[in-house]
């Protein structure tokens, strides 16, 4: 904004002083010309002094420079190449006048008029969203068999939306995702394994009229991860929803994962890993 403003105020001065050149090149032109009479008829001052001793002839005085004016001829006033060049000034000046006046009335529209619409484009320019796929290995057993391998699924935690909530709401992101699981996926199964807060917010969301089909709540840490096992696990006892708890402070992520497994295979009836082709 400073710069616009000390760039405007230069175009107004460079054009003050253009429209000023113009018009004393204009006031110079109009001024009536006085030259050198090569003859002399009505007005001389050859010959007049103080004394007999100072007087010159006309001749002598023609020698010497001295300027007279002499009106003996209708164009004595010749014209001069100054005039020619004073029109040209004047139509540069003009041309540099539109040329600054359309400069400044620009950079007004764009960095006051319209600032706000060019800074929100700016600030657009400055990030950009690219979705970059990252698959990982696959892992085999010792038959051949894979173990784990790679599939597209939805991280709620990783969501804007569900980041942007989290900042409106001044909470954090394990809280709005829960919040959204629960309204998009109302009978599936919860699986926490980090975030005493998420137990939390699905113990609230029991209380509210949710009813998963299974939560297992095995976060590990010191804050709120003892208070909030038992919390989950007297609602889920209230309402009748099944649940699976590690009371205490132990637990983490490849515990529920663990835990996701054991129920996959046991309702595939394939806790026995003979059952699975292993040998």
């Amino acid at each position: 904004m400073l710069v616009a403003i000390i760039v405007a105020v230069l175009a107004a001065v460079i054009v003050i002083v253009a429209v000023a050149a113009a018009l004393a090149l204009r006031a110079r032109r109009e001024t009536p010309s006085v030259g050198r009479a090569k003859g002399v008829s009505e007005l001389s001052t050859v010959g007049v002094g103080s004394s007999p001793f100072e007087r010159r002839s006309k001749a002598q005085a023609a020698r010497e420079g001295d300027v007279t004016v002499s009106s003996s001829e209708p164009g004595a006033a010749s014209k001069k190449p100054s005039d020619e060049l004073g029109r040209r000034f004047a139509g540069l000046a003009a041309a540099a006048v539109a040329i600054f006046g359309a400069l400044s009335a620009k950079l007004w529209s764009m960095q006051i008029a319209g600032s706000e619409a060019y800074a929100q484009a700016a600030e657009e320019n400055l990030y950009t969203t690219v979705k970059t796929p990252a698959p990982r290995g696959c892992i085999y057993d010792t038959n051949g068999e894979a173990l784990v391998v790679n599939r597209p699924s939805q991280t709620v935690v990783a969501d804007p939306e569900v980041a942007a909530a989290a900042k409106e709401a001044g909470t954090t992101r394990a809280v709005a995702a829960m919040k959204k699981a629960a309204q998009e996926h109302p009978g599936a199964i919860l699986a926490v394994g980090n975030a005493p807060t998420a137990l939390l917010t699905i113990a609230e969301q029991i209380e509210n009229g949710l009813r998963p089909a299974l939560v297992i709540g095995v976060p590990v840490g010191f804050v709120n991860v003892v208070e909030s096992k038992e919390r989950l696990f007297a609602v889920c006892e209230k309402h009748g929803v099944p649940a699976i708890a590690a009371m205490g402070r132990k637990g983490g992520s490849n515990v529920a994962a663990a835990i996701c497994n054991a129920l996959i295979y046991s309702a595939a009836e394939m806790l026995d890993p003979s059952a699975r082709g292993w040998k």
